[in-house]
């Protein structure tokens, strides 16, 4: 009888295994100076809905400037040849701080005066987007998912920006 069980369980496991195969796809990607998690799950060949979390910072110390920013929500992708490119819509919630200094400077080089530029909010996101999804070695392994989304948040401040990323997942 234990037998008959195991041997039922295991079958049931190969089964299982090869239904859901490749339907899950995990990625971290790299934006910029900043770095996220995506959870993606095939629906069809070409429709796909995901999960994400992101977190950017960005400094540029000549122009005395920073920006970061915590993005998390949700991404639906369409693949429209069912192959490599796609197109995607995500929406989600957004917390972003920009900082900008700037100084006003007499013609023989003295500082006249400086100021501060401050712009933080948070609120809903809509960022659309395209890239594509390589398959580096065996399809259903590895792959690499380039890629620009185009965040826009909605909120008392409103912040647009791009956002260009490189994935780099498994899928199982």
């Amino acid at each position: 009888m234990k037998k008959r069980i195991f041997l039922f369980l295991a079958l049931a496991a190969v089964i299982v295994s090869g239904v859901f195969a490749q339907n899950n796809w995990i990625s971290f990607e790299q934006k910029g100076p900043g770095a996220g998690l995506r959870y993606e799950y095939v629906i069809t060949p070409r429709f796909t809905l995901s999960a994400y979390f992101s977190y950017t910072y960005i400094i540029i110390p000549i122009l005395e400037e920073q920006e970061n920013s915590i993005e998390a929500g949700a991404t639906v992708r369409w693949y429209p040849f069912a192959r490599r490119f796609f197109t995607e819509v995500s929406f989600g919630y957004n917390i972003f701080e920009y900082f900008k200094r700037e100084y006003d400077v007499y013609r023989n080089g003295a500082i006249y005066s400086h100021y501060d530029f401050r712009k933080d909010g948070d609120g809903f996101c809509i960022a659309p987007g395209f890239g594509w999804t390589i398959d580096i070695g065996k399809m259903g392994g590895f792959f690499l998912s380039p890629g620009v989304k185009f965040p826009i948040t909605l909120a008392d401040q409103f912040n647009i920006t791009i956002a260009p990323y490189l994935g780099l997942g498994v899928a199982f």
